[in-house]
This record gives C-alpha cells, sequence and structure tokens, in this order.
C-alpha cells in the first residue's frame, strides 16, 4: 500500500490555473477556477519535491496539507 497526501494551492487568478507543471509529480483531483484552488494527491516520499515545486511557481499564493484524515487513504 502506498500512502498517500493531499495537498491543496492556491493561485493568484484563475489565469495561472495551469497545473500541468506538477502532473509529473502529483494527481490533479479537483480544480476550482471561481475559488482559485487547486487540490492535488501525491505520495508521501514525493511531498517534499512538490512543496519545492510549488514553491518555485509563478502564480502560486501559497499551499498547503489538506486537514483531512488522508492517513486512511491507501492505494
Amino acid at each position: 500500500m502506498i500512502q498517500r497526501r493531499s495537498v491543496i494551492v492556491y493561485f493568484n487568478n484563475k489565469d495561472v490555473l495551469n497545473v500541468n507543471a506538477i502532473k509529473d509529480l502529483a494527481t490533479v483531483y479537483y480544480v476550482s477556477e471561481k475559488s482559485k484552488y487547486a487540490v492535488l494527491y501525491c505520495d508521501s516520499n514525493r511531498f517534499k519535491p512538490l512543496c519545492d515545486a510549488l514553491s518555485r511557481l509563478d502564480g502560486v499564493t501559497s499551499y498547503e496539507e489538506s486537514q483531512l484524515g488522508v492517513e486512511n487513504h491507501t492505494f
């Protein structure tokens, strides 16, 4: 079983909601253009590289790990 972690990414505006830059590190679960955020899932061993990639992306306001109990989500 692979442990997964959920990350919520907030964007400046809906024009920069291009999550194609991080699709190789995470699975895009949901994108809200109106609220300007996206929900991503990644493997636990790829969480640190994902955070590094998110911090370098233009248009990303902030990101945080989801507060849901993702320890129960194993794939």
